[in-house]
């Protein structure tokens, strides 16, 4: 009989992980799960079962507890997760929150999802930044590692990046499969209302999209705004205190709902009942939650950047930018044009063939053939 080849899936940032990094890394696990391969043998670790039962990174916590966990993150990075990768013969490991076990055995696969920290330093600890970065590059140095990506998009910044990585490809995650129940549910909310998912990071553009909003009341009077989400784990990267200040400001109190952090279950009625889905965010190396919109039949609203208008083309973009009123007018037309509606849920089910589970698994498999 043929010897499976060991795929090492490094899943402990799930700890602390709540938006990007946690979506793709749970579509992973699942992938592998219902798309098994005669010959692959992945392991995943640590026990997912064990991760989950484990609360105390999560949400915003406090400066304490993010030092704590990048002590103990750095130190399993360093030391445990590549004695595992011997243990196991790995001939793969997959990182998919970047950073590498440079000591380990098999091709090293960092996951880059964006190019944030190379595109925002400030947002960082430039300490803590340049050790990190040190030990991104010192893979690459080695000739071990393969840079696997989300979005042509990101590609290209990584290219600029990383001149001597070994590979650098595009695999397009899937739609999440925990969304993948259509059963009908009851709508959380009696109102017609906007929606957007995601936590409440600067780069969202959320402020502007509070402002378009208010400005589209004046023709659409009976509309809310749901933002489903929390504040971001990093002060310096949340923008939740100007959000709040813009809804006193602008008098939207009972117009604006705040929903916190939800359940797979409980967000699935938020998308399956909105008006629409608006994605106003200024800096994305994908965009899951545009597939999710698609998969519930909801028309979409997209900001110019580069990664989304890769991922949506089924939806309306803000050409003219990031603002207000250019938000609030591409809203308004797909509010009062009942055939765009029509067509542009008809594009969204279209585009979303691209992203299938399948087609995900099929490239996967390709790929890590390939290395």
């Amino acid at each position: 009989m043929k010897k499976r080849k060991v795929v090492l899936l490094d899943i402990f940032y799930l700890l602390m992980a709540q938006t990007g990094i946690k979506t793709y890394t749970e579509t992973l696990i699942e992938v592998f799960q219902h798309y098994p391969e005669d010959d692959f043998q992945v392991v995943v670790y640590p026990s997912l079962e064990k991760i989950q039962k484990i609360t105390f990174f999560k949400g915003r916590i406090s400066l304490w507890k993010r030092l704590l966990f990048q002590l103990i993150y750095h130190g399993y990075k360093l030391t445990w997760l590549p004695i595992k990768s011997h243990l196991v013969q790995a001939r793969v490991v997959i990182n998919p929150d970047i950073l590498s076990n440079i000591w380990g055995k098999g091709t090293i696969v960092q996951v880059h999802h964006d190019t944030f920290l190379w595109d925002s330093p400030e947002h960082y600890n430039p300490t803590w930044l340049k050790g990190y970065l040190r030990l991104l590059h010192a893979a690459h140095r080695r000739g071990r590692a393969a840079i696997l990506t989300i979005s042509e998009f990101s590609k290209e910044r990584l290219g600029h990046i990383f001149p001597k990585a070994k590979s650098i490809d595009t695999i397009y995650p899937s739609v999440h499969l925990g969304l993948n129940n259509k059963a009908a549910t009851p709508s959380p909310i009696s109102d017609l209302y906007l929606l957007h998912v995601g936590v409440f990071e600067k780069r969202k553009n959320l402020v502007s999209l509070i402002e378009a909003f208010y400005l589209v009341l004046q023709k659409s009077p009976d509309l809310k705004l749901v933002l489903v989400g929390q504040s971001a784990p990093k002060p310096d990267m949340d923008a939740s205190a100007e959000m709040e200040a813009t809804v006193q400001r602008l008098g939207l109190e009972d117009r604006v709902i705040y929903t916190g952090y939800l359940s797979q279950q409980a967000l699935q009625q938020y998308y399956q009942h909105a008006a629409m889905y608006v994605f106003p965010s200024k800096n994305e190396g994908f965009g899951v939650p545009i597939l999710e919109a698609f998969y519930h039949r909801l028309t979409v609203v997209i900001s110019p950047q580069g990664a989304l208008k890769e991922i949506g083309d089924a939806g309306v973009y803000v050409a003219a930018g990031y603002e207000p009123k250019a938000l609030a007018a591409a809203i308004d037309t797909v509010l009062s044009d009942e055939q765009l509606q029509k067509a542009l849920i008809m594009a969204g089910q279209q585009r979303l063939t691209y992203f299938s589970q399948e087609r995900y698994a099929k490239d996967l498999y390709q790929w890590l053939r390939k290395l």
